[in-house]
């Protein structure tokens, strides 16, 4: 890992370079349970030092704060890279559900509406309201969605999606 000028994880004024690479050891002992399970004399066993010499590095120069700052940032970056995730994951989904609906709408403007029977009609409906539903799931967090499907005057399926902030204004 390359350390930033600064960072609390990085090499403290005056510390030894044997004292900060065994920091390392130290901060990177393996995790479990999802929480790290360090030990000073773990480390000393690991470098090949007394525990005595490990345990005053590690007080000289706040091993254990210094290592929890690094957690903290580590947990920091992953929480970013996962919020990454979702947000190309449902640019992708809109993308898909577009195209879909698209598709889709195009099928509906050829269907003779007179010829439609009650059970299909309450199927689309039906699927109408569980695609909204979906839709709504994948953004909670950015307001209430409302979708409108309508035919137009010339009897063309119009489809309007709109977000409704959370405070109830636009």
């Amino acid at each position: 890992m390359t350390v930033e000028a600064g960072e609390p994880w990085g090499r403290q004024p005056g510390e030894s370079s044997a004292a900060f690479a065994a920091f390392w050891v130290y901060a990177e002992q393996p995790y479990k349970g999802g929480l790290p399970r360090r030990s000073l004399r773990k480390c000393a066993e690991a470098i090949g030092k007394n525990s005595k010499l490990v345990f005053g590095w590690s007080e000289k120069n706040g091993w254990v704060e210094r290592a929890r700052e690094y957690d903290n940032h580590i947990a920091r970056e992953e929480a970013e890279a996962i919020k990454a995730e979702i947000k190309a994951r449902r640019r992708r989904a809109g993308r898909i559900s577009d195209q879909l609906t698209a598709a889709g709408l195009r099928k509906l403007q050829n269907i003779d509406l007179k010829k439609l029977g009650h059970k299909d009609a309450a199927n689309y409906l039906a699927l109408a309201l569980k695609f909204a539903a979906a839709f709504e799931a994948m953004a909670p967090d950015e307001g209430k969605l409302n979708l409108n499907i309508s035919m137009n005057q010339a009897g063309k399926a119009e489809r309007q999606i709109y977000r409704m902030p959370d405070n109830g204004r636009d």
